[in-house]
């Protein structure tokens, strides 16, 4: 999960666009709270209580993401490969005109 937010703040302040998921309400609440104290990640979409799965479940994100980050979570997953499949369902079809 996005945990504290660290990766996420960072991601932010380079411009990214960026969700940031965590199993724990709590977590993802401080996250967010910590987030405002910086403009320029102020923008962060936390959500808290969620699972990747959770996410790609929400047709919404289905193919919405240029990257998807899945840091010190594999393992603790019941089931990594469920968590991988959701992981990439999540990112966006490649450009026929990508090298």
């Amino acid at each position: 999960g996005c945990g504290g937010g660290l990766l996420s703040e960072s991601l932010a302040r380079l411009g990214a666009d960026v969700t940031a998921i965590d199993p724990s309400i709590e977590v993802a609440k401080a996250a967010q709270i910590h987030s405002q104290l910086d403009e320029k990640t102020q923008s962060i979409d936390y959500k808290g209580g969620m699972s990747v799965e959770d996410l790609a479940s929400t047709e919404e994100y289905i193919g919405s993401f240029d990257v998807v980050c899945v840091l010190e979570v594999i393992e603790h997953a019941t089931n990594p490969r469920s968590l991988m499949e959701a992981a990439v369902s999540l990112l966006k079809k490649p450009s026929r005109n990508m090298p």
